[in-house]
């Protein structure tokens, strides 16, 4: 998980969750959830009412908000027709640049990567372009 990686390498993260408070216990990372706010390198946005069910609007209201927090948007894998192209879209309209993990290229769950990469999306060899970026 990203936000483990973060985290454990000495960084910060954010967390919104796409519903309110009384559902984290539904959630089926709500361990790691109750582990994160403890740690103090850790922010957990809840943008919703606290009876507020998941659904389609607030997952898209959620990702909104991340992409607005972004600087960047870093796809690990995507599939031919991943909704993470509904994302990297809106990301591309706000104006944000785009980094795309290639994958193997016998794998479906790498064909929309590659094909963000053939399109001109950043590509990313090596994590480390990621981290020494100045933004």
């Amino acid at each position: 998980m990203v936000i483990n990686t973060a985290l454990d390498g000495g960084g910060r993260a954010v967390g919104i969750l796409p519903y309110g408070s009384d559902f984290i216990k539904n959630d089926y990372n709500h361990n790691n959830i109750e582990k994160f706010t403890k740690n103090k390198n850790f922010v957990l946005i809840l943008p919703f009412e606290k009876d507020q069910k998941p659904c389609k609007e607030t997952f898209s209201f959620r990702n909104h908000l991340m992409l607005s927090m972004s600087r960047i948007i870093l796809v690990i894998e995507a599939g031919a027709k991943s909704k993470v192209f509904y994302l990297v879209d809106s990301a591309l309209d706000m104006g944000k640049d785009i980094y795309c993990v290639p994958g193997n290229v016998f794998s479906e769950k790498s064909i929309g990567t590659n094909n963000m990469i053939k399109d001109g999306a950043n590509l990313v060899n090596d994590i480390t372009e990621i981290i020494s970026q100045k933004f």
